[in-house]
C-alpha cells in the first residue's frame, strides 16, 4: 500500500509540474529584446553615417541608444540620439527580438521626434494587401531569423514600410511600445466565414527549361539599383517600369540610368554568365557612387528549388580586373528571401551582410578604398545542377535591345562539364561517322585506313 501511496503521489507530482510548465509557456511570461534598428546621415554625408543595429552590431557615427526588454503586458521606451541631426533617415523601424516561430502579435506604439509627439503621423494603412499594427521578420545586424520589425518606422526602399508620412528628420527618437500578446500558435479564421486555405507552394520542376537568372545589384553614394526578380517594391514580379535596368528613386520618382544588362534562361545543369555592360551609376543631382552594396544573382525558381540545386564556381568580376574579382567555391542562397518571397536568389557580395564565410567577398567589393570609380563591366559566372538534364551548349540571344539601361536575354549555356556521356539520340551524327561516311564516297580503302588511325590517337 505504501508503494502504491508513494508511486500515486509521484504521479500527481508529475502531472502537476507538467501542468506548470504548460501554464508558464501560455502566459508568455518571457521578457525580448527591444530596440530601434537605424541607417542615416547628418548633411555633409550620403555614406551611411549613422547606423544602429543593436547590441554588438555593425554600428557607427556614435549614436547612443536606450534599448529594453519588454515582456507580454508591459510598456516601454526605446530611443536613439545622434550626435548632430540625421538629415536623412534611409531606414529606422523598432525591433523585437523575440525568436522565429512566432504566428501572431499584437501592439501598440507610439513615436516621438526631439521630443514631439508625431504618432498621428503614423499611416498603419499604408499597405492594403495586409493587417494593421503590421510586424514581419526580417534579418537585422547580427540578428539572423529571430528578429521582427515592428510597424511604425520608414524605409527609404519599401514604400509599404513606411508608416511615417516622411523620413524622420531628428536628433532623438523614441519609441514607446505596448506589448499585447504574442503567441506561436496559428491564427484562426473568424467566426463569420471561414479562414481561406493557403495555396500550396509553388513546387520546382527539375525537366524545366523556363528558369530565368538576372543580376541584381545596388551602389552606395548613388543609389543606383536593381533589385531582384522577387522584389516586393521593384522587382520585375511587382510590374515595376524600370525592373529590367538600372533605376534610382528620389521620393516616389523611380529615374532610369543607362547600362545593358545580359539575363539568362536556365535550360539545364551548366554553366551560365550574367552582366551589366557601360552601366550610369551617378544620380540625377550628380552624386557617384562609392562603393558595391550588393551584387548577386535573382531568379523566379520557387523556393523548393532550394533543396535540390546547387550553385558552383561563382565568380563576380569587376572592368575584367583581377583584383576586383572573388569566387566562391559553393555559392550561398539567400535564406531570408526564401522565407520572405518564396523565391530563390543566389547571394555574391553584400555590404550588410556580416557573416564571415562572405567576408572576404565583402571586402574585395563593398570598400570604398577598392572602388574603381569608372566601371565598365560587371559579370557573374556561375555553375548550376540539379536539374534533370544539361542545358545545350550555347544558344541564340532571345532578344536584345540598345544600350538605354535595357536588357538582353540568353538562351544557352556552356556545359559544366564536356567529358559527360550524351545520348546520341538527342542530337545528329557524330563528327566521326560524317567524316567516314564522305571519305567513304571517295575510297572505302583509305577511310578504313583513316578511321582506325583517328581511334588510336583519340584513345592515347
Amino acid at each position: 500500500m505504501k508503494i502504491k501511496k508513494f508511486l500515486a503521489l509521484l504521479l500527481a507530482g508529475i502531472m502537476a509540474l507538467g501542468c506548470f510548465a504548460v501554464t508558464a509557456a501560455a502566459d508568455e511570461g518571457d521578457s525580448y529584446d527591444l530596440f530601434i534598428a537605424f541607417g542615416g546621415d547628418p548633411a555633409d554625408s550620403t555614406d551611411w553615417a549613422y547606423q544602429y543595429y543593436g547590441e554588438g552590431g555593425d554600428n557607427k557615427g556614435d549614436v547612443v541608444a536606450v534599448n529594453e526588454k519588454i515582456a507580454v503586458g508591459e510598456t516601454k521606451t526605446v530611443s536613439l540620439t545622434l550626435p548632430a541631426e540625421a538629415a536623412t533617415t534611409y531606414f529606422i523601424a523598432p525591433c523585437l527580438i523575440a525568436g522565429a516561430d512566432y504566428k501572431q502579435l499584437d501592439f501598440d506604439v507610439k513615436v516621438s521626434i526631439d521630443g514631439t509627439d508625431v504618432t498621428d503621423q503614423l499611416d498603419f494603412e499604408v499597405d492594403a494587401k495586409e493587417d494593421s499594427r503590421k510586424w514581419w521578420y526580417e534579418d537585422t545586424g547580427n540578428f539572423k531569423g529571430d528578429c521582427i520589425r515592428l510597424a511604425g518606422g520608414f524605409n527609404t526602399y519599401a514604400e509599404n514600410r513606411c508608416y511615417l508620412k516622411e523620413a524622420p528628420v531628428f536628433t532623438t527618437i523614441e519609441y514607446t511600445v505596448t506589448l499585447n500578446s504574442i503567441s506561436t500558435e496559428e491564427p484562426t479564421g473568424g467566426s463569420e466565414e471561414p479562414a481561406e486555405e493557403e495555396e500550396p507552394a509553388v513546387a520546382f520542376d527539375p525537366s524545366s527549361d523556363e528558369y530565368i537568372a538576372q543580376m541584381y545589384i545596388q551602389i552606395d553614394g548613388s543609389w543606383v539599383f536593381r533589385n531582384t526578380w522577387s522584389d516586393e517594391d521593384y522587382g520585375t514580379i511587382t510590374g515595376y517600369e524600370y525592373a529590367d535596368q538600372l533605376s534610382d528613386v528620389t521620393g516616389d520618382v523611380p529615374v532610369p540610368h543607362d547600362g545593358t544588362f545580359t539575363d539568362v534562361v536556365l535550360k539545364g545543369n551548366g554553366t551560365y554568365t550574367v552582366t551589366l555592360e557601360n552601366p550610369d551609376f551617378v544620380d540625377g543631382k550628380g552624386t557617384e557612387g562609392t562603393k558595391f552594396n550588393l551584387i548577386g544573382v535573382a531568379t523566379n525558381m520557387p523556393a523548393s528549388a532550394a533543396e535540390q540545386i546547387k550553385v558552383t564556381d561563382m565568380t563576380i568580376q569587376v572592368n575584367d580586373s583581377a583584383m576586383l574579382k572573388y569566387t566562391y567555391p559553393e555559392a550561398y542562397l539567400d535564406e531570408e528571401n526564401l522565407k520572405n518571397t518564396g523565391y530563390v536568389n543566389i547571394l555574391g557580395a553584400n555590404s550588410y551582410n556580416n557573416d564571415a564565410e562572405m567576408a572576404d567577398c565583402k571586402a574585395v567589393f563593398c570598400d570604398t578604398a577598392n572602388w574603381p570609380g569608372e566601371v565598365t563591366k560587371v559579370t557573374i559566372t556561375f555553375t548550376i545542377s540539379g536539374f534533370d538534364h544539361d542545358a545545350p551548349a550555347g544558344g541564340d540571344e532571345a532578344e536584345t535591345n540598345g544600350d538605354d539601361g535595357a536588357t538582353k536575354a540568353d538562351d544557352g549555356a556552356t556545359k559544366a562539364d564536356s567529358n559527360d556521356k550524351k545520348d546520341d539520340s538527342k542530337g545528329g551524327l557524330p563528327t566521326g561517322a560524317i567524316i567516314g561516311i564522305i571519305a567513304g564516297v571517295v575510297l572505302v580503302v583509305i577511310i578504313i585506313v583513316v578511321v582506325a588511325t583517328s581511334k588510336k590517337k583519340k584513345s592515347n
